[in-house]
Protein backbone atom coordinates (compact mmCIF):
# COMPACT_ATOMS: atom_id res chain seq x y z
CA UNK A 1 0.00 0.00 0.00
CA UNK A 2 1.24 3.53 -0.63
CA UNK A 3 1.05 6.02 2.19
CA UNK A 4 -2.37 7.74 1.52
CA UNK A 5 -4.01 4.09 1.17
CA UNK A 6 -2.20 3.27 4.26
CA UNK A 7 -3.70 6.43 5.93
CA UNK A 8 -7.12 5.68 4.55
CA UNK A 9 -6.95 2.00 5.98
CA UNK A 10 -5.43 3.24 9.66
CA UNK A 11 -8.41 5.50 9.44
CA UNK A 12 -10.65 3.21 9.55
CA UNK A 13 -9.63 0.29 11.29
CA UNK A 14 -8.89 2.80 14.18
CA UNK A 15 -12.81 3.75 13.65
CA UNK A 16 -13.52 0.38 14.43
CA UNK A 17 -12.40 -0.19 17.14
CA UNK A 18 -12.99 3.32 18.91
CA UNK A 19 -16.53 2.85 17.63
CA UNK A 20 -16.76 -0.50 18.51
CA UNK A 21 -16.03 0.29 22.27
CA UNK A 22 -17.90 3.54 22.35
CA UNK A 23 -20.84 1.53 20.91
CA UNK A 24 -19.97 -0.98 24.08
CA UNK A 25 -19.64 2.04 26.46
CA UNK A 26 -22.78 3.74 25.46
CA UNK A 27 -25.06 0.35 25.88
CA UNK A 28 -22.88 -0.81 29.16
CA UNK A 29 -24.93 1.06 31.64
CA UNK A 30 -28.16 -0.25 30.73
CA UNK A 31 -27.27 -3.83 29.65
CA UNK A 32 -29.42 -5.34 32.08
CA UNK A 33 -32.51 -2.43 32.00
CA UNK A 34 -36.00 -3.10 30.59
CA UNK A 35 -36.22 -0.07 27.55
CA UNK A 36 -39.18 1.69 29.90
CA UNK A 37 -36.54 1.80 32.41
CA UNK A 38 -34.10 3.53 30.50
CA UNK A 39 -36.49 6.26 29.38
CA UNK A 40 -37.26 6.69 33.57
CA UNK A 41 -33.78 7.33 34.06
CA UNK A 42 -32.11 9.18 30.45
CA UNK A 43 -35.45 10.93 29.52
CA UNK A 44 -37.73 10.24 26.32
CA UNK A 45 -34.48 9.43 23.93
CA UNK A 46 -32.79 7.31 26.52
CA UNK A 47 -29.04 7.26 26.90
CA UNK A 48 -27.44 9.81 24.23
CA UNK A 49 -24.42 10.11 25.31
CA UNK A 50 -21.28 8.34 26.76
CA UNK A 51 -21.69 8.36 30.36
CA UNK A 52 -18.28 9.42 32.80
CA UNK A 53 -17.43 7.77 35.97
CA UNK A 54 -15.32 8.97 38.51
CA UNK A 55 -11.89 8.60 36.62
CA UNK A 56 -13.34 10.29 33.35
CA UNK A 57 -13.90 7.65 31.44
CA UNK A 58 -16.54 5.48 29.75
CA UNK A 59 -16.20 1.81 30.71
CA UNK A 60 -16.38 -0.86 28.30
CA UNK A 61 -17.67 -4.25 29.00
CA UNK A 62 -16.35 -7.75 28.25
CA UNK A 63 -17.37 -7.03 24.59
CA UNK A 64 -14.32 -4.76 23.98
CA UNK A 65 -11.75 -6.61 26.46
CA UNK A 66 -12.82 -9.85 24.19
CA UNK A 67 -12.31 -7.78 21.20
CA UNK A 68 -9.01 -6.59 22.09
CA UNK A 69 -7.46 -10.40 22.70
CA UNK A 70 -9.27 -11.48 19.37
CA UNK A 71 -6.93 -8.72 17.92
CA UNK A 72 -3.99 -9.84 19.80
CA UNK A 73 -4.13 -13.65 19.26
CA UNK A 74 -3.87 -12.48 15.16
CA UNK A 75 -1.37 -10.18 15.19
CA UNK A 76 0.51 -12.96 17.19
CA UNK A 77 -0.12 -15.37 14.71
CA UNK A 78 0.59 -12.92 11.89
CA UNK A 79 4.10 -13.04 13.34
CA UNK A 80 4.45 -16.73 13.26
CA UNK A 81 3.67 -17.38 9.72
CA UNK A 82 5.45 -14.39 8.14
CA UNK A 83 8.28 -15.86 10.21
CA UNK A 84 7.26 -19.62 9.53
CA UNK A 85 4.91 -19.41 6.30
CA UNK A 86 3.64 -22.53 7.62
CA UNK A 87 2.23 -24.36 10.62
CA UNK A 88 -0.61 -23.31 12.27
CA UNK A 89 -2.52 -20.27 10.37
CA UNK A 90 -2.78 -17.36 12.07
CA UNK A 91 -6.61 -18.20 13.73
CA UNK A 92 -5.36 -20.61 15.85
CA UNK A 93 -3.45 -18.80 18.19
CA UNK A 94 -6.48 -16.74 18.86
CA UNK A 95 -7.83 -19.24 21.52
CA UNK A 96 -4.91 -19.12 23.61
CA UNK A 97 -5.27 -15.32 23.69
CA UNK A 98 -8.39 -16.17 24.96
CA UNK A 99 -6.70 -18.08 28.12
CA UNK A 100 -5.03 -14.63 29.21
CA UNK A 101 -8.42 -12.93 28.65
CA UNK A 102 -9.90 -15.39 31.22
CA UNK A 103 -7.09 -14.98 33.74
CA UNK A 104 -7.68 -11.17 34.15
CA UNK A 105 -11.25 -12.22 34.98
CA UNK A 106 -10.40 -14.04 38.15
CA UNK A 107 -9.76 -17.42 36.29
CA UNK A 108 -6.55 -20.00 36.76
CA UNK A 109 -3.39 -18.46 34.79
CA UNK A 110 -1.99 -20.21 31.63
CA UNK A 111 1.52 -21.65 32.26
CA UNK A 112 2.58 -20.02 29.27
CA UNK A 113 2.03 -15.73 28.71
CA UNK A 114 -0.24 -15.85 25.66
CA UNK A 115 -0.21 -11.88 25.12
CA UNK A 116 1.14 -8.57 26.17
CA UNK A 117 -2.50 -7.64 27.02
CA UNK A 118 -2.51 -10.12 30.17
CA UNK A 119 -1.06 -8.35 33.01
CA UNK A 120 -2.34 -4.36 32.34
CA UNK A 121 -4.22 -4.03 35.26
CA UNK A 122 -6.82 -1.93 32.92
CA UNK A 123 -7.70 -5.13 31.84
CA UNK A 124 -8.16 -6.66 34.88
CA UNK A 125 -11.58 -5.75 35.73
CA UNK A 126 -14.80 -7.97 35.20
CA UNK A 127 -17.56 -6.38 32.94
CA UNK A 128 -20.50 -9.02 33.33
CA UNK A 129 -18.44 -11.65 31.48
CA UNK A 130 -21.01 -14.46 29.61
CA UNK A 131 -20.82 -17.73 31.30
CA UNK A 132 -20.27 -19.64 28.15
CA UNK A 133 -16.86 -17.42 27.44
CA UNK A 134 -15.93 -18.14 31.28
CA UNK A 135 -16.72 -22.47 31.20
CA UNK A 136 -15.23 -22.48 27.89
CA UNK A 137 -12.07 -20.84 28.63
CA UNK A 138 -11.77 -23.30 31.70
CA UNK A 139 -12.49 -26.16 29.43
CA UNK A 140 -9.57 -24.93 27.16
CA UNK A 141 -7.06 -24.29 29.69
CA UNK A 142 -7.95 -27.54 30.94
CA UNK A 143 -7.60 -29.47 27.67
CA UNK A 144 -10.81 -30.49 27.62
CA UNK A 145 -13.39 -30.34 24.29
CA UNK A 146 -15.84 -27.33 24.66
CA UNK A 147 -18.90 -28.86 24.85
CA UNK A 148 -22.34 -26.26 24.71
CA UNK A 149 -25.47 -25.36 22.68
CA UNK A 150 -24.76 -22.09 23.16
CA UNK A 151 -25.71 -19.36 20.74
CA UNK A 152 -24.96 -16.55 22.69
CA UNK A 153 -24.08 -13.07 21.10
CA UNK A 154 -20.57 -13.43 22.95
CA UNK A 155 -19.08 -15.39 19.82
CA UNK A 156 -20.05 -12.33 16.89
CA UNK A 157 -19.38 -9.47 19.70
CA UNK A 158 -15.39 -9.86 19.33
CA UNK A 159 -14.75 -10.79 15.67
CA UNK A 160 -14.46 -7.27 13.99
CA UNK A 161 -10.15 -7.59 14.23
CA UNK A 162 -10.65 -10.72 11.73
CA UNK A 163 -12.69 -8.40 9.37
CA UNK A 164 -10.01 -5.70 9.83
CA UNK A 165 -6.92 -7.85 9.50
CA UNK A 166 -8.49 -9.18 5.91
CA UNK A 167 -7.95 -5.16 4.64
CA UNK A 168 -4.95 -3.97 6.01
CA UNK A 169 -0.75 -5.33 5.03
CA UNK A 170 -1.18 -8.15 6.86
CA UNK A 171 -3.40 -9.47 4.35
CA UNK A 172 -0.83 -10.25 1.98
CA UNK A 173 0.57 -12.14 4.33
CA UNK A 174 -2.32 -14.14 6.24
CA UNK A 175 -2.90 -17.18 3.66
CA UNK A 176 -6.54 -16.73 3.98
CA UNK A 177 -8.89 -15.89 0.41
CA UNK A 178 -12.15 -14.12 1.64
CA UNK A 179 -14.52 -17.26 1.66
CA UNK A 180 -11.64 -18.64 4.02
CA UNK A 181 -11.56 -15.56 6.38
CA UNK A 182 -15.71 -15.63 7.02
CA UNK A 183 -14.69 -19.03 7.92
CA UNK A 184 -12.26 -18.44 10.32
CA UNK A 185 -14.51 -15.30 11.68
CA UNK A 186 -17.02 -18.20 12.32
CA UNK A 187 -14.76 -20.35 14.01
CA UNK A 188 -13.60 -17.58 16.52
CA UNK A 189 -16.77 -17.94 17.95
CA UNK A 190 -16.75 -21.47 17.29
CA UNK A 191 -13.86 -21.78 19.70
CA UNK A 192 -16.86 -20.78 22.64
CA UNK A 193 -20.16 -20.71 21.55
CA UNK A 194 -21.28 -24.45 19.56
CA UNK A 195 -24.05 -23.87 18.20
CA UNK A 196 -23.92 -22.60 14.90
CA UNK A 197 -26.61 -19.14 15.39
CA UNK A 198 -23.92 -18.67 17.55
CA UNK A 199 -21.05 -18.40 15.30
CA UNK A 200 -22.75 -17.83 11.42
CA UNK A 201 -23.38 -14.19 12.39
CA UNK A 202 -19.91 -14.12 13.30
CA UNK A 203 -18.85 -15.07 9.92
CA UNK A 204 -21.17 -12.25 8.11
CA UNK A 205 -19.75 -9.77 10.29
CA UNK A 206 -16.61 -10.46 9.77
CA UNK A 207 -17.19 -10.13 5.99
CA UNK A 208 -19.38 -6.79 6.44
CA UNK A 209 -16.80 -5.34 8.58
CA UNK A 210 -14.26 -6.18 5.51
CA UNK A 211 -16.53 -4.63 2.97
CA UNK A 212 -17.27 -0.96 4.86
CA UNK A 213 -13.30 -0.34 5.38
CA UNK A 214 -13.00 -0.13 1.63
CA UNK A 215 -15.55 2.34 0.68
CA UNK A 216 -15.64 6.12 1.30
CA UNK A 217 -19.79 6.59 1.54
CA UNK A 218 -22.43 4.26 1.46
CA UNK A 219 -26.49 5.06 0.88
CA UNK A 220 -28.39 2.83 2.90
CA UNK A 221 -29.80 0.65 -0.42
CA UNK A 222 -25.99 0.27 -0.99
CA UNK A 223 -25.41 -0.83 2.69
CA UNK A 224 -27.95 -3.31 2.25
CA UNK A 225 -26.53 -4.69 -0.87
CA UNK A 226 -23.49 -5.40 0.64
CA UNK A 227 -25.82 -7.16 3.01
CA UNK A 228 -26.88 -9.52 1.01
CA UNK A 229 -24.13 -10.47 -0.96
CA UNK A 230 -22.37 -11.75 2.54
CA UNK A 231 -25.42 -13.96 2.69
CA UNK A 232 -24.78 -15.32 -0.27
CA UNK A 233 -20.84 -15.71 0.19
CA UNK A 234 -22.15 -17.66 3.88
CA UNK A 235 -23.55 -19.83 1.36
CA UNK A 236 -20.70 -20.60 -0.56
CA UNK A 237 -18.35 -21.07 2.73
CA UNK A 238 -21.29 -23.70 3.99
CA UNK A 239 -22.61 -25.60 1.36
CA UNK A 240 -25.16 -27.97 1.92
CA UNK A 241 -24.26 -27.35 5.79
CA UNK A 242 -26.99 -25.78 8.87
CA UNK A 243 -29.17 -25.42 6.31
CA UNK A 244 -31.94 -24.59 9.13
CA UNK A 245 -30.01 -22.16 10.74
CA UNK A 246 -28.77 -20.08 7.73
CA UNK A 247 -32.49 -20.12 6.55
CA UNK A 248 -33.72 -18.50 9.56
CA UNK A 249 -30.70 -16.25 9.69
CA UNK A 250 -31.29 -15.02 6.20
CA UNK A 251 -35.08 -14.63 6.89
CA UNK A 252 -34.61 -12.74 10.57
CA UNK A 253 -31.57 -10.43 8.11
CA UNK A 254 -33.91 -9.83 5.60
CA UNK A 255 -36.70 -8.35 8.24
CA UNK A 256 -34.26 -6.26 9.48
CA UNK A 257 -33.57 -4.89 6.30
CA UNK A 258 -37.70 -4.75 5.27
CA UNK A 259 -38.04 -2.92 8.85
CA UNK A 260 -35.14 -0.38 8.36
CA UNK A 261 -36.73 0.60 4.82
CA UNK A 262 -40.58 1.40 6.61
CA UNK A 263 -39.53 4.95 7.80
CA UNK A 264 -42.82 5.07 9.73
CA UNK A 265 -41.90 2.36 12.09
CA UNK A 266 -40.19 3.39 15.15
CA UNK A 267 -36.83 2.05 16.14
CA UNK A 268 -38.29 0.68 19.16
CA UNK A 269 -41.12 -1.13 17.66
CA UNK A 270 -38.88 -2.37 14.90
CA UNK A 271 -35.95 -3.74 17.52
CA UNK A 272 -38.84 -5.47 19.46
CA UNK A 273 -39.87 -7.88 16.88
CA UNK A 274 -35.81 -8.59 15.88
CA UNK A 275 -35.38 -9.98 19.69
CA UNK A 276 -33.75 -8.49 21.87
CA UNK A 277 -29.55 -9.24 20.95
CA UNK A 278 -28.76 -11.74 23.59
CA UNK A 279 -28.23 -14.50 20.75
CA UNK A 280 -25.98 -14.03 17.67
CA UNK A 281 -28.45 -13.67 15.27
CA UNK A 282 -30.69 -11.36 16.92
CA UNK A 283 -27.87 -9.29 17.83
CA UNK A 284 -26.31 -9.15 14.00
CA UNK A 285 -30.06 -8.30 12.61
CA UNK A 286 -30.72 -5.62 15.56
CA UNK A 287 -26.94 -3.84 14.29
CA UNK A 288 -27.63 -4.38 10.83
CA UNK A 289 -31.35 -3.03 11.01
CA UNK A 290 -29.20 0.62 13.00
CA UNK A 291 -27.08 0.76 10.54
CA UNK A 292 -29.24 0.48 7.74
CA UNK A 293 -32.09 2.93 8.82
CA UNK A 294 -29.50 5.29 10.31
CA UNK A 295 -26.51 5.24 8.19
CA UNK A 296 -26.31 8.93 7.75
CA UNK A 297 -26.57 9.43 11.02
CA UNK A 298 -23.70 7.44 13.17
CA UNK A 299 -24.58 8.32 16.32
CA UNK A 300 -28.27 7.72 16.04
CA UNK A 301 -27.48 4.20 14.90
CA UNK A 302 -25.86 3.65 17.95
CA UNK A 303 -28.05 5.04 20.25
CA UNK A 304 -30.64 3.03 18.42
CA UNK A 305 -28.88 -0.25 19.25
CA UNK A 306 -28.58 0.53 22.75
CA UNK A 307 -31.90 1.99 23.69
CA UNK A 308 -33.97 -1.84 23.72
CA UNK A 309 -34.98 -4.42 26.37
CA UNK A 310 -32.09 -6.70 25.62
CA UNK A 311 -28.30 -6.88 25.41
CA UNK A 312 -28.00 -3.54 24.83
CA UNK A 313 -24.01 -3.00 24.96
CA UNK A 314 -23.24 -5.88 22.33
CA UNK A 315 -25.90 -4.62 20.17
CA UNK A 316 -23.84 -1.32 20.25
CA UNK A 317 -20.82 -2.72 20.00
CA UNK A 318 -21.52 -4.90 16.70
CA UNK A 319 -23.36 -1.70 14.85
CA UNK A 320 -20.24 0.42 16.08
CA UNK A 321 -17.59 -2.12 14.66
CA UNK A 322 -19.68 -1.83 11.02
CA UNK A 323 -19.85 2.49 11.21
CA UNK A 324 -16.61 2.85 12.04
CA UNK A 325 -15.35 0.84 9.69
CA UNK A 326 -17.39 3.04 7.67
CA UNK A 327 -16.81 6.21 8.43
CA UNK A 328 -13.08 5.90 10.04
CA UNK A 329 -11.94 7.77 13.14
CA UNK A 330 -11.27 11.36 12.27
CA UNK A 331 -14.88 11.74 10.99
CA UNK A 332 -16.50 9.77 13.83
CA UNK A 333 -14.74 12.85 15.75
CA UNK A 334 -15.19 15.18 13.59
CA UNK A 335 -19.19 14.64 14.68
CA UNK A 336 -17.89 14.46 18.15
CA UNK A 337 -19.54 11.13 17.87
CA UNK A 338 -21.25 10.17 21.47
CA UNK A 339 -19.31 12.70 23.43
CA UNK A 340 -19.92 14.75 25.97
CA UNK A 341 -19.86 18.24 25.51
CA UNK A 342 -16.25 19.22 24.95
CA UNK A 343 -15.08 15.63 24.66
CA UNK A 344 -13.80 13.58 22.19
CA UNK A 345 -13.72 9.35 21.34
CA UNK A 346 -10.13 8.92 22.20
CA UNK A 347 -10.35 11.05 25.77
CA UNK A 348 -13.27 9.44 26.87
CA UNK A 349 -13.32 6.09 25.81
CA UNK A 350 -11.93 3.48 28.19
CA UNK A 351 -8.39 1.53 26.76
CA UNK A 352 -8.53 4.16 24.03
CA UNK A 353 -4.80 3.92 24.12
CA UNK A 354 -4.45 0.24 23.81
CA UNK A 355 -7.11 -0.45 21.50
CA UNK A 356 -5.18 2.79 18.94
CA UNK A 357 -2.53 0.87 19.20
CA UNK A 358 -3.70 -2.36 18.61
CA UNK A 359 -5.58 -0.97 15.92
CA UNK A 360 -2.47 0.75 14.19
CA UNK A 361 -0.74 -3.10 14.62
CA UNK A 362 -3.85 -3.60 12.48
CA UNK A 363 -2.61 -1.68 9.72
CA UNK A 364 1.05 -1.99 9.92
CA UNK A 365 3.40 -3.02 7.75
CA UNK A 366 5.67 -3.16 10.22
CA UNK A 367 6.22 -7.36 11.38
CA UNK A 368 9.49 -8.58 13.04
CA UNK A 369 10.49 -11.18 13.97
CA UNK A 370 14.44 -11.41 14.76
CA UNK A 371 16.47 -9.34 16.63
CA UNK A 372 18.84 -9.12 14.37
CA UNK A 373 16.67 -6.98 12.24
CA UNK A 374 15.09 -4.48 14.59
CA UNK A 375 16.51 -1.09 13.02
CA UNK A 376 13.72 0.85 14.03
CA UNK A 377 12.00 2.08 17.71
CA UNK A 378 8.89 1.01 15.33
CA UNK A 379 10.38 -2.99 14.96
CA UNK A 380 11.88 -2.79 18.21
CA UNK A 381 7.91 -2.15 19.27
CA UNK A 382 6.74 -4.75 17.46
CA UNK A 383 9.12 -7.86 18.70
CA UNK A 384 8.56 -6.55 22.28
CA UNK A 385 4.64 -7.23 21.93
CA UNK A 386 4.33 -10.05 19.90
CA UNK A 387 7.26 -12.18 20.07
CA UNK A 388 8.26 -11.17 24.03
CA UNK A 389 4.57 -10.35 25.08
CA UNK A 390 5.57 -7.45 26.39
CA UNK A 391 3.44 -3.95 26.61
CA UNK A 392 5.83 -2.09 24.53
CA UNK A 393 4.89 1.35 23.42
CA UNK A 394 2.69 2.76 26.05
CA UNK A 395 4.84 4.89 27.64
CA UNK A 396 3.92 6.05 31.04
CA UNK A 397 0.30 3.61 30.70
CA UNK A 398 2.43 0.36 30.46
CA UNK A 399 1.28 -1.35 33.39
CA UNK A 400 3.13 -1.83 37.11
CA UNK A 401 3.13 -5.01 36.56
CA UNK A 402 6.73 -5.13 34.71
CA UNK A 403 8.11 -2.48 36.68
CA UNK A 404 5.76 -3.09 40.26
CA UNK A 405 7.13 -1.67 43.32
CA UNK A 406 5.72 -3.77 46.31
CA UNK A 407 5.41 -2.36 49.96
CA UNK A 408 8.64 -2.54 52.03
CA UNK A 409 9.01 -4.73 54.84
CA UNK A 410 9.59 -1.56 56.95
CA UNK A 411 8.34 1.98 56.24
CA UNK A 412 9.74 4.42 58.38
CA UNK A 413 8.51 8.12 56.47
CA UNK A 414 6.31 8.70 53.25
CA UNK A 415 5.88 11.75 51.00
CA UNK A 416 3.12 13.37 50.80
CA UNK A 417 -0.04 11.55 49.37
CA UNK A 418 1.34 8.54 50.44
CA UNK A 419 -0.91 6.53 52.76
CA UNK A 420 0.11 3.83 55.26
CA UNK A 421 -2.18 0.87 55.19
CA UNK A 422 -2.42 -1.39 58.60
CA UNK A 423 -4.22 -3.91 60.30
CA UNK A 424 -6.40 -2.75 63.33
CA UNK A 425 -8.95 -3.18 65.59
CA UNK A 426 -12.18 -2.04 65.97
CA UNK A 427 -11.65 -0.38 69.38
CA UNK A 428 -8.83 1.76 67.22
CA UNK A 429 -6.36 0.84 70.56
CA UNK A 430 -2.94 0.84 68.23
CA UNK A 431 -0.81 -0.81 70.42
CA UNK A 432 1.68 -2.82 68.86
CA UNK A 433 3.01 -3.91 65.59
CA UNK A 434 2.15 -1.73 62.26
CA UNK A 435 -0.75 -0.33 64.01
CA UNK A 436 1.78 1.40 66.92
CA UNK A 437 3.71 2.69 63.88
CA UNK A 438 0.85 3.96 61.81
CA UNK A 439 -0.07 5.86 65.46
CA UNK A 440 3.33 6.87 65.97
CA UNK A 441 4.69 8.23 62.60
CA UNK A 442 1.65 8.70 60.68
CA UNK A 443 -1.43 10.20 62.04
CA UNK A 444 -3.41 7.25 63.50
CA UNK A 445 -5.71 8.39 65.96
CA UNK A 446 -6.31 6.25 68.76
CA UNK A 447 -9.86 5.15 69.44
CA UNK A 448 -10.40 5.30 65.46
CA UNK A 449 -10.27 1.67 64.28
CA UNK A 450 -11.62 2.20 60.68
CA UNK A 451 -10.78 3.99 57.77
CA UNK A 452 -8.44 7.22 56.87
CA UNK A 453 -6.75 9.25 59.71
CA UNK A 454 -4.00 11.21 58.83
CA UNK A 455 -1.43 9.49 56.77
CA UNK A 456 -2.54 6.11 57.60
CA UNK A 457 -5.63 4.02 56.89
CA UNK A 458 -7.23 1.15 59.27
CA UNK A 459 -8.53 -2.11 58.49
CA UNK A 460 -9.72 -4.10 61.02
CA UNK A 461 -8.70 -7.47 61.51
CA UNK A 462 -9.58 -8.46 65.07
CA UNK A 463 -13.07 -9.05 65.11
CA UNK A 464 -13.00 -12.61 63.86
CA UNK A 465 -12.35 -14.84 60.47
CA UNK A 466 -11.53 -13.81 57.19
CA UNK A 467 -15.18 -13.34 56.50
CA UNK A 468 -15.10 -10.40 58.97
CA UNK A 469 -12.27 -8.51 57.05
CA UNK A 470 -13.69 -8.90 53.59
CA UNK A 471 -16.17 -5.76 53.99
CA UNK A 472 -13.54 -3.59 55.25
CA UNK A 473 -10.87 -4.54 52.51
CA UNK A 474 -13.75 -4.27 49.94
CA UNK A 475 -14.32 -0.64 51.65
CA UNK A 476 -10.80 0.64 51.27
CA UNK A 477 -10.47 -1.16 47.92
CA UNK A 478 -13.54 1.44 46.94
CA UNK A 479 -12.48 4.16 48.73
CA UNK A 480 -8.56 3.73 46.54
CA UNK A 481 -10.12 3.27 43.68
CA UNK A 482 -12.25 7.04 43.91
CA UNK A 483 -8.96 8.78 45.42
CA UNK A 484 -6.12 8.13 41.87
CA UNK A 485 -4.46 11.42 43.54
CA UNK A 486 -3.47 8.95 46.32
CA UNK A 487 -0.68 6.28 47.10
CA UNK A 488 -1.84 3.54 49.04
CA UNK A 489 1.33 1.43 50.61
CA UNK A 490 -0.58 -1.95 51.99
CA UNK A 491 0.90 -3.28 54.75
CA UNK A 492 0.87 -6.98 55.69
CA UNK A 493 -2.46 -6.56 57.51
CA UNK A 494 -4.04 -9.58 59.76
CA UNK A 495 -0.83 -12.02 59.51
CA UNK A 496 1.18 -10.49 62.52
CA UNK A 497 -0.86 -10.37 66.01
CA UNK A 498 -4.01 -11.35 64.25
CA UNK A 499 -2.63 -14.96 63.51
CA UNK A 500 -3.82 -14.72 59.78
CA UNK A 501 -1.52 -16.14 56.68
CA UNK A 502 -0.29 -14.74 53.62
CA UNK A 503 -2.44 -16.94 51.81
CA UNK A 504 -5.89 -16.11 54.05
CA UNK A 505 -5.67 -12.42 53.73
CA UNK A 506 -3.87 -11.54 49.77
CA UNK A 507 -7.15 -12.78 48.04
CA UNK A 508 -9.06 -10.01 50.00
CA UNK A 509 -7.02 -7.69 47.37
CA UNK A 510 -7.52 -9.39 44.34
CA UNK A 511 -9.58 -6.51 43.00
CA UNK A 512 -6.65 -3.77 44.25
CA UNK A 513 -3.95 -5.59 42.07
CA UNK A 514 -5.24 -3.52 38.82
CA UNK A 515 -4.91 -0.15 40.93
CA UNK A 516 -2.14 1.52 40.14
CA UNK A 517 -1.90 3.41 43.54
CA UNK A 518 -2.11 0.40 45.79
CA UNK A 519 0.90 -1.19 46.52
CA UNK A 520 0.88 -4.87 47.86
CA UNK A 521 3.56 -6.73 49.75
CA UNK A 522 5.60 -8.96 47.61
CA UNK A 523 3.92 -12.30 49.20
CA UNK A 524 0.19 -10.95 48.66
CA UNK A 525 1.45 -10.14 44.91
CA UNK A 526 3.30 -13.36 44.41
CA UNK A 527 -0.18 -15.48 45.87
CA UNK A 528 -2.46 -13.87 43.45
CA UNK A 529 -0.45 -14.40 40.46
CA UNK A 530 -0.41 -17.84 40.86
CA UNK A 531 -1.56 -20.18 38.52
Amino acid sequence: MDKLSHDFIQDKIRGSLIAGAAGDALGYPVEFMPRQQILNKYGSQGITHLETGGEGKALVSDDTQLTLFTAVGLLNGITRWAKRGMGPKPDHYVSFAYLDWYYTQGGQKADIKYTWLRDLPQLAHRRAPGITCLTSCDALLHGREVYNDSKGCGGIMRVAPMGLLMTSHHADVAPYSDTEAMEVGAEIARCTHRHPLGFLPAALLTRLVQHMVSLSSLSSTQFMHYVYECLQMLEKVYPGEFEQDKKYLTDLTERALKFAADTSLPDHKAIVQLGEGWVGEEAWAIAVYCVARHIDEPAQAIIAAVNHNGDSDSTGAIAGNILGALYGLRALEDQRFLCPEGRTLTDTVELADIILALADDLSTDCIITEVSKIDTPEKQQWYKRYCEMEPAGLGNKAPMVYRRSFTPGKISSLKPGEIFVFGSNLAGSHGGGAAYAAWKYFGAIMGQGVGLQGQSYAIPTMQGGVETIKPYTDEFIAFARSHPELTFWVTRIGCGIAGFTDEDIAPLFHDALPLENVLLPRSFVKILNAP
